[in-house]
């Protein structure tokens, strides 16, 4: 090929391949911006005006609030659903007949808690009736912690009624978030005691929870509320669950007899006499309140004791009566509850 036929070949060349990529990156690109469609069997057509909202990067103590909108680009109504992947994004409404060539609002709220790193949440638009016909949207950005909480929850683990005993969180600002200021800290239960102060040396603040004895046996669940002077921190909640029990605990705290009989035959039930405040039980005694029930009583270790009762044939003077539990010296009683008889 003769020189200058070939440096017009490279030009050809040359300019041709940059035109083809320019052309193909536009066709693409087009595609992309295309609103997102889904098709019905009915040939209705259900459009979004746009599949993905992006919040950018905030705190974690923010609520996120979108509207997305749905069109009906068809010629009959479609009834959709609308449901998101988790709770912590709350859609609404869940339900919605969309009419011909009107256009729908699709309301999002997604709650940024405990949340941290890059974050993708997903709403489903279903079209009711047909599963291949529906459109996703996406909700993502980044979330950064406003603020460090350390431990996350206070748990105070098999304690008595008179334990004072203190339990403590360390809440700080991660450095992501605003300075932190606390205006003041208060707790939802009678039960327990709160204080707070600040430590300037490390730049946060000290909650303390303390039982207020004499606390009543059993679960206590409560909630710490720190109120900040910061309106994207709000108030921070931190949960508290406390487990009281006596020297000793029995399960279930009271026994459930069926009325019953005498032509009727026995019946068993059993409890369970745990650890309590004072540790480890070694033996079990147990008084009931009939002589002929047959009691036994089997040690299944780590200080846990079954115990047994069988024998139990006429139920019905038994109602308000008790059963006393001897572990290690220790007393407590179970009190007996009779169902009424059935109606035939």
């Amino acid at each position: 090929m003769p020189k200058t036929m070939a440096r017009v070949h490279d030009c050809v060349r040359v300019v041709v391949w940059p035109m083809l990529s320019c052309l193909a990156t536009a066709l693409l690109s087009c595609d992309r911006a295309r609103p997102p469609i889904t098709r019905s069997d009915t040939g209705s057509v259900l459009r979004a005006d746009e599949t993905e909202y992006e919040f950018g990067t905030v705190l974690d103590s923010q609520v996120i609030e979108h509207t997305f909108f749905v069109v009906n680009d068809g010629a009959v109504p479609l009834d959709v659903s609308i449901s998101s992947e988790c709770g912590c994004t709350v859609v609404a409404p869940s339900r919605r007949r969309v009419l011909p060539g009107t256009r729908e609002a699709v309301r999002t709220r997604t709650s940024l808690r405990g949340l941290e790193g890059a974050v993708l949440r997903r709403v489903l638009v279903q079209v009711e009736g047909e599963p291949t016909a529906h459109l996703t949207l996406f909700i993502k950005g980044t979330v950064q912690k406003g603020l460090r909480i350390e431990p996350p929850s206070i748990h105070f683990s098999r304690i008595g009624p008179m334990h004072t005993g203190e339990q403590t969180v360390s809440v700080c600002s991660s450095g992501h978030g605003p300075p932190l200021e606390v205006k003041e800290v208060t707790v939802d239960s009678g039960a327990l005691d709160v204080v707070w102060k600040a430590n300037e040396v490390a730049q946060s603040w000290i909650i303390s929870v303390r039982p207020k004895p004499p606390l009543p046996l059993g679960l206590i669940e409560a909630t710490v509320r720190v109120h900040t002077d910061n309106q994207l921190l709000g108030t921070i909640e931190i949960p508290v669950r406390a487990i009281v029990v006596g020297a000793i605990h029995v399960v279930p705290d009271r026994l459930v007899l069926p009325f019953r009989a005498p032509a009727q035959g026995a019946t068993v039930r059993y409890l369970s006499v745990l650890p309590g405040a004072a540790g480890p039980i070694k033996r079990v005694l147990v008084e009931p309140p009939v002589t002929s029930w047959r009691v036994t009583v089997a040690h299944e270790g780590r200080g846990v004791h079954r115990i047994e009762i069988g024998n139990i044939v006429d139920t019905a003077d038994l109602d308000g009566k008790v059963i006393r539990i001897i572990a290690d010296g220790e007393g407590t009683m179970v009190p007996i509850t009779v169902e009424p008889q059935r109606e035939p």
